[in-house]
């Protein structure tokens, strides 16, 4: 199970000290249903099948773990990497305020259960990338880079009930795991073509495998036929749908007793149930690894394609977990300003705020206090002192690398 326990207590089964009732398994029941409410994701009825279906199920695995006073484990297959099409969906290749909100959303839920059921709760995220990486072009380089930056993110922010597992913990190829799984578990004699035409559920599966692919791969399409891109992305998304039931067979065996959650939206049925990683007040939810977050002033979030992003209204700055500046990473997080006694809710203009930001801005941008540059490729600027240098404003065209030189 999940590698990284030095992150924090990952606690066992927990001896049963004092016979719980059953009215009070039913207690610590509710109590988690209620709080995976906060961050279920449910399509609207009649196609929701949670009341009628699902709810049974899950509390049956849920009760399971409760009787035990076992941790009540949840495993999540996603955060396989940063989407390949940085010109249009994401800013890059490493984390970014997106993925942070959703380990904070995951620590948040896991904590609120734990405050009813002393032995605790854990969400582990079980990583998909090595299922599908050569079939979307992503080197195994961007891919540990991906994952070791998740870590690191999940570690310094101090969460305790969050842990990773991956494909490589149960293979004995980690260098080509594919063919192991894909042997292991059966899965080559699936008709894929066949089921395709004679099930609606696949068929619906397959076309938003498709669909996925011309986004994701949009610049390797630039030049081909729409025919061509259809046939190029029909033929991955039959390799992606066999190796999924291979990797979706290696997590059932992997955590028989876990309730299984995921990142796609279901009709809640069961044995598979779905979430939002981040939370939204509209919009369709998406996956943090195929966006970019802007937050309002009241901090509220909104996940959309970079290509989307109203640069008038948001500003792009360094990221946190992101592509290093220098020798360190630039840590950033938004700064309101409001005045005593204003409330962002009321959407008035607040005007003591708007003063002391121009005022700021004006000192900020002025070459009386600071050196401002447009940075082009291949460009060098030479400045005797460091602290003219900041990343206060989006500083485009081109890499940045600061480097000390001597002159003699």
């Amino acid at each position: 199970m999940a590698p990284n326990r030095d992150q924090g207590h990952y606690p066992r089964n927990v001896p049963v000290s004092v016979m719980w009732t059953k009215e009070q398994h039913i207690q610590v029941w509710d109590y988690f249903l209620e709080k995976f409410a906060t961050i279920q994701s449910r399509f609207p009825a009649p196609i929701d099948r949670f009341e009628e279906e699902g709810k049974a199920k899950m509390q049956k695995i849920v009760m399971r773990m409760i009787e035990r006073r076992a941790p009540i484990t949840l495993v999540l297959p996603s955060f396989p990497f940063k989407s390949p099409n940085s010109t249009d969906k994401v800013l890059g290749k490493l984390p970014d305020r997106a993925e942070e909100l959703s380990m904070e959303r995951l620590e948040r839920f896991c904590r609120e259960v734990e405050e009813a059921y002393t032995p605790g709760c854990n969400m582990v995220i079980f990583s998909d990338g090595r299922v599908f990486n050569d079939l979307l072009g992503v080197s195994l380089s961007d891919l540990r880079a991906f994952e070791n930056e998740m870590q690191a993110m999940v570690k310094e922010a101090g969460h305790t009930h969050v842990y990773f597992d991956s494909m490589d913990n149960y293979v004995k190829n980690v260098d080509d795991p594919i063919p192991e799984i894909l042997e292991r578990f059966n899965v080559l004699h699936i008709d894929f073509d066949a089921r395709i035409k004679a099930e609606p559920a696949i068929r619906n599966t397959y076309c938003s495998f498709c669909k996925f692919l011309e986004r994701d791969l949009a610049p390797q399409w630039v030049g081909m036929s729409r025919s061509a891109t259809k046939r190029s992305c029909g033929k991955i998304a039959k390799q992606m749908m066999h190796r999924n039931v291979g990797f979706s067979a290696l997590i059932d065996e992997s955590y028989p007793d876990a309730l299984r959650i995921s990142i796609h939206q279901y009709n809640n049925a069961g044995p598979k149930f779905g979430i939002h990683l981040i939370r939204q007040k509209s919009g369709k939810p998406r996956t943090p690894w195929h966006s970019v977050v802007c937050e309002d002033l009241d901090g509220t979030p909104h996940t959309m394609d970079l290509k989307d992003v109203d640069t008038d209204k948001y500003d792009l700055l360094a990221l946190r977990y992101h592509e290093p500046w220098g020798p360190e990473k630039t840590k950033m997080h938004p700064t309101y300003v409001s005045s005593v006694g204003y409330d962002p809710a009321s959407n008035q203009k607040d005007e003591d705020a708007d003063f002391v930001t121009e005022t700021l801005q004006q000192r900020l941008y002025s070459k009386e206090f600071c050196y401002w540059h447009r940075w082009v490729k291949d460009e060098f600027v030479i400045v005797d002192n460091i602290s003219q240098l900041h990343a206060r404003s989006k500083l485009g065209m081109g890499g940045r690398h600061m480097r000390r030189i001597h002159f003699c």
